[in-house]
């Protein structure tokens, strides 16, 4: 390749920000493939071999990856990681040509998270945020991605946010007194209550 006249961060190969915005979120125990969209400079890094590298706690994980497009496509991996929170923070790298990583601008990074440590109740569970792709499996009385649910063939064992959970269950109210002309309020506490009246 000649000289070029173009410089600058907007001519450097680099991962872009994508439309889930610069967290990737993989459930940990479930083999995923992580995809970023990438903006790449060049003849000759398109034609190069390309490796994703995660670090997780520490220990540094690397695969194969394709560059399809604008997408850089890593081979599949199971994410697992051994501390106590209920999601860790992993850094993620593109590396091209052996050696050399795209730019990380917006330090795009993988969440790695267990639903059954963010949730102890099929009501909880139901009612974490979507992104996560949380439910309540029954056989195991846990909050799990659906793929981790394992039940008896041709059951359905897995309940989605958008489902009741069963077997609500009233641990107090209060207050326990009021007027006999009524009007009181009543704060019930419970699991599994429901979502609506």
């Amino acid at each position: 390749m000649g000289p070029s006249y173009r410089s600058g961060p907007a001519f450097c190969p680099a991962i872009n920000v994508t439309d889930l915005g610069t967290e990737i979120l993989v459930p940990a125990g479930v083999k995923r493939s992580v995809k970023v969209r990438v903006h790449v400079i060049g003849h000759s890094i398109v034609q190069t071999r390309y490796v994703c590298q995660f670090n997780i706690e520490g220990r540094v994980s690397s695969v194969n990856a394709q560059l399809l497009g604008d997408t850089i496509y890593c081979d599949s991996m199971e994410f697992m990681y051994t501390s106590k929170p209920p999601h860790i923070t992993a850094t993620f790298a593109v590396i091209w040509d052996g050696a050399k990583p795209l730019d990380n601008p917006h330090n795009i990074h993988v969440v790695i998270y267990r639903c059954r440590d963010m949730a102890d109740s099929c009501g909880m569970c139901l009612a974490l945020p979507a992104k996560y792709g949380c439910g309540w499996c029954s056989s195991s009385n846990s909050c799990e991605v659906e793929e981790q649910c394992k039940g008896t063939e041709g059951t359905v064992d897995w309940l989605n946010r958008l489902q009741t959970c069963p077997n609500p269950e009233i641990h107090s109210f209060s207050p326990r007194t009021g007027p006999w002309e009524g009007g009181t309020n009543i704060t019930i506490k419970g699991i599994n209550l429901g979502k609506n009246f």
